[in-house]
């Protein structure tokens, strides 16, 4: 008798026992040879195929995944950490920068009376302020309040003192009499000068700043 294919299945999963297959046997065929047919596959076959499970990993693949999985967790912590300190990098030098500025802004400036030439005067020192230039130590040269001429003669009204002075001659605009906009001449020796139209009736000096040796 031959042994059915499905028993030893059976036996390693321990399903219930299915019913013995049928067998046919032949005794003589065609040309007196003798063969036996294999055993009928029961109706039941289906259902130990549906009641079997595949595992849902395989011990090598398993194995490697959370391989996988631990170290694109290491490399996830380590982006988040290298971008957390780039971004508290950046935050402290801005810090540094806006606490640089403030210090900056905060410095008080400490002004000094322009020594008027050529019969110039300030102007209205009571509401313009007294024609005055001054520094704060980090190299910056103010200039405020407003002058005007009352000889009308040359336009230079003051000089700067050394270490006050730029490097070479600069121009700026300036607010003069009747809404009108005249030029503040400031050379390399420190002398300064006002031009336009309505520059002796009234020039405004505020407003101007520039770094010494600029």
């Amino acid at each position: 008798m031959i042994r059915p294919w499905y028993v030893p299945m059976i036996k390693h999963i321990g399903y219930k026992q299915l019913p013995a297959p049928m067998l046919v046997d032949v005794a003589a065929g065609a040309g007196g040879a003798s063969f036996q047919r294999l055993p009928q596959r029961p109706s039941s076959h289906m259902e130990v195929h549906r009641t079997m499970r595949k595992p849902w990993f395989v011990p090598g693949q398993s194995l490697a995944l959370v391989l996988s999985l631990i170290a694109l967790s290491f490399s996830l912590e380590g982006r988040a950490g290298d971008a957390a300190a780039r971004l508290n990098s950046s935050s402290q030098a801005h810090t540094a920068q806006v606490t640089a500025r403030g210090a900056f802004l905060q410095t008080s400036v400490t002004w000094h009376s322009l020594s008027l030439i050529n019969g110039w005067v300030s102007f209205n020192p009571a509401l313009a302020g007294e024609a005055s230039y001054g520094t704060n130590g980090n190299g910056i040269v103010y200039l405020r309040g407003a002058i005007s001429s009352i000889s009308r003669g040359p336009c230079r009204f003051a000089v700067l003192p050394a270490g006050n002075r730029p490097s070479h001659q600069l121009w700026f605009p300036i607010y003069t009499d009747g809404n009108t906009e005249g030029t503040l001449i400031i050379t390399g020796d420190g002398r300064m000068c006002v031009l336009g139209p309505s520059s002796p009736n009234l020039s405004s000096l505020d407003g101007v700043e520039f770094p010494v040796g600029s």
